[in-house]
């Protein structure tokens, strides 16, 4: 039986909700939309819209930030995959 090596899962789950975060950015901005979510943003003011832009770019800059960690990451515990590289 010869050993199996098995990758640290850890830079594809920070990849997984990079993806996740992605989503999650889209409706906050869609809802931050004036013709965004109809149940949700025609209820807004500007003040709360723009705190969903703010809420958004932040999100963005965390899951940018991860991009470079689990890369860095997955190349120095030598656990790159295909999916990874693909991603």
């Amino acid at each position: 039986m010869t050993p199996t090596h098995h990758a640290n899962p850890i830079p594809n789950i920070l990849t997984g909700l990079r993806l996740l975060a992605g989503v999650v950015m889209f409706l906050i901005l869609a809802g931050a939309a004036p013709q965004g979510i109809p149940m949700l943003s025609q209820y807004l003011s500007p003040d709360d819209q723009f705190r969903f832009g703010r809420t958004a770019f932040f999100i963005f800059v965390v899951a940018a930030s991860t991009d470079w960690v689990d890369g860095f990451l997955a190349r120095r515990w030598h656990a790159t995959t295909r999916w990874g590289a693909i991603l």
